[in-house]
């Protein structure tokens, strides 16, 4: 094995996983292994012998390297602890606390999705991302990808559907019926499952999100029971408008007009691209119980 050779790749791994992650902090390349800082809870230092690269004394490509070492550093952040790199393997009961719902739009991170566990509504994808635990401010966490799930032989829709009810437990509905309340991190909002109120067809256009993590947010729609409560708080069927990844806005179905909506909607998508999460108004039937598309907002 050329030593210069795999310095140089690994090199380039490092400073690809720097760049694209928060959590590598520093490396060292020396004669025989490379050391590493990453921070999760707190500093971890990280030892890896070069010649775990080998496989019948042939360099590990480029790809499958970055890959592998993305895994580890990840699964040690999980973990907390230093791990003999050549042994680790990603267990279901170590992430099972830690598996969350993550709404993209399905059309405009399609690559992304490729090999994601995704349930779709619509234009709308949920998927199956894994938290990583950390003091950072930054909320962090990694998409659970086929190469990781196959070892644990579960069904991928029972796998997601799991994630929805942790989703739920960790960041539950909140009800908010302003947009003041909603942007004033002291206000938590109101807890959707525990409402016991009803709101007349007058009253401001509540705004549905959860708890804590914004970028989720709109994830709570799809939550087990929560269109059915809300069903209940809003008298009947009413209309869904995702005006971001993180809220979504309710309207009753009485003296609304969609069609402004629609407009609206568009306006918002044209001017928040990167939040974007739908381009549809949506539709909730309470005698079918299930949740429907009312029209597209063209670009």
């Amino acid at each position: 094995m050329k030593i210069r050779h795999l310095q140089t790749q690994l090199n380039d791994i490092m400073q690809f996983l720097r760049d694209n992650t928060c959590f590598v902090k520093s490396w060292n390349l020396l004669d025989d292994r490379l050391d590493l800082c990453v921070h999760g809870k707190r500093d971890l230092f990280l030892s890896i012998p070069y010649d775990t690269w080998k496989t019948d004394h042939k360099e590990e490509p480029y790809s499958d390297a970055c890959v592998r070492m993305l895994d580890y550093l990840i699964y040690c952040l999980i973990k907390d602890e230093e791990l003999p790199y050549a042994v680790y393997t990603f267990r279901f009961e170590d992430v099972k606390d830690l598996l969350v719902i993550r709404p993209f739009n399905a059309l405009d991170h399609h690559d992304r999705l490729r090999d994601a566990i995704c349930r779709y509504v619509n234009d709308i994808a949920l998927a199956v991302y894994c938290e990583i635990p950390t003091d950072i401010s930054q909320y962090v966490s990694f998409q659970i990808t086929s190469h990781i799930y196959r070892p644990w032989n579960m069904d991928a829709a029972h796998l997601l559907d799991h994630a929805l009810r942790n989703t739920a437990a960790k960041y539950p509905a909140r009800m908010f019926l302003d947009l003041t309340g909603l942007l004033d991190p002291k206000d938590p909002g109101m807890d959707v499952m525990a409402l016991n109120i009803t709101l007349p067809h007058t009253r401001a256009v509540p705004l549905i999100t959860s708890a804590r993590v914004s970028s989720n947010g709109a994830a709570a729609i799809f939550y087990p029971g929560i269109l059915e409560k809300l069903s209940q708080i809003m008298q009947g069927g009413f209309y869904i408008v995702f005006t971001g990844v993180s809220e979504a806005r309710l309207h009753s179905m009485s003296g609304f007009h969609p069609e402004t909506a629609l407009e609206a909607l568009r306006e918002t998508n044209a001017q928040f691209p990167d939040t974007l999460l739908s381009r549809y108004v949506y539709c909730y039937d309470p005698k079918k119980r299930q949740i429907g598309v009312y029209g597209e907002s063209k670009k």
